[in-house]
């Protein structure tokens, strides 16, 4: 009985960190190849599984069938409370819909911006993809003031691979002729 327990507060306690960096998760220091765009989707999936700041979400796929995707990374707290701050930017964006009392001014300064990032919207663009992996690897893991800070008081919206049909025909190229 004692190692079931055990068992589950280990398990309950996984945190962020449990996320590997994209490196030890592909196994090759990013920059050294390009990543094919499966690779990424999996290392997404990864993080929206093992972080509870990141959620993700499939919009759509590519003409060649390829998911398209982004991952919401904010604090715990705000996931919690995703629908009051959506509520609160429609308020911010359309005034009329204020209630009584209200006023844009102290719905800003309470509601956490929205960013959103978006990545490799040509398939020549090598680095884009690279980049959001590391990106994604800081804000669901990192535990320093700066990315706290970041986590609270904002929602960072990542796209990370616009034009994933047009990055594998470009990775699958490179990689194929890099050692020529």
């Amino acid at each position: 009985m004692s190692r079931l327990i055990l068992l589950l507060v280990l398990s309950s306690s996984l945190t962020a960190q449990a996320l590997p960096s994209p490196g030890e998760h592909l196994g090759y220091d990013l920059g050294s190849r390009f990543t094919l765009h499966a690779n990424l989707v999996a290392y997404a999936r990864l993080a929206a599984e093992r972080s509870d700041r990141v959620t993700l979400t499939e919009y759509g796929r590519t003409a060649e069938g390829r998911p398209l995707l982004y991952l919401v990374v904010t604090s715990p707290k705000n996931h919690a409370r995703m629908d009051e701050i959506r509520a609160a930017k429609a308020k911010i964006a359309d005034p009329r819909r204020l209630a009584d009392g209200e006023d844009t001014a102290s719905l800003i300064d309470t509601t956490p911006v929205v960013i959103w990032l978006s990545y490799n919207v040509h398939g020549n663009e090598p680095s884009p993809s690279e980049t959001a992996m590391n990106v994604i690897h800081r804000l669901a893991t990192a535990s320093d003031d700066e990315t706290t800070r970041w986590l609270d008081e904002a929602i960072t919206i990542i796209d990370p691979c616009i034009n994933p049909d047009g990055r594998d025909r470009y990775a699958y190229w490179y990689n194929g002729v890099k050692g020529r």
